[in-house]
């Protein structure tokens, strides 16, 4: 009766990887004590249901998608961006300074995060040669392979609207 984790120590860099894109497709975040789970499958059911609610109610709903690559590149302007989606561009509720402030404040928040982060995601050039070669063989997996380019359709499609 392993964790999850226990298990991933027991394998390969692929398989582990297999297993944990496994467990962010489809599995219970109970497994896992709430902390992850069920993520990719989550985000692309999100991306058709705010779709289609768009397309009923084009004039009454509206959704803001932000890249995470355009997110991590300028974090400052995408939550700018969040508030201008929020209370308007030309809103009364929050000025630009007060807006300026709250976004540098969660800047400094992210980037204390990520600065003290040793999750696998953060790592030196060698772990990037290595990321992308793993990246590759998951893209071209027979069972996870088309679940994974299905979704980022999806996605980048999505971040189109």
């Amino acid at each position: 009766n392993a964790t999850l984790y226990e298990h991933l120590l027991q394998l390969d860099r692929l398989d582990g990887l297999r297993l944990a894109t496994a467990h962010m497709a489809v599995a219970s975040s109970e497994s896992v004590k709430h902390l992850a789970g069920g993520d990719i499958l989550r985000m692309a059911n999100n991306i058709v249901r705010f779709e289609g609610l768009v397309r009923a109610a084009p004039d009454k709903i509206h959704v803001k998608t932000v890249a995470m690559g355009d997110f991590i590149g300028d974090t400052q302007r995408s939550i700018e961006d969040f508030f201008d989606f929020i209370f308007g561009e030309d809103n009364k509720h929050i000025t630009e300074e007060l807006k300026k402030r709250a976004a540098i404040s969660q800047v400094k928040k992210y980037e204390k995060k990520t600065l003290k982060s040793n999750h696998v995601t953060q790592g030196n050039s060698d772990d990037k040669r290595i990321k992308a070669d793993l990246r590759h063989q998951l893209v071209m997996d027979p069972i996870l392979g088309p679940l994974l380019n299905f979704t980022e359709i999806l996605v980048n499609s999505a971040l189109s609207l």
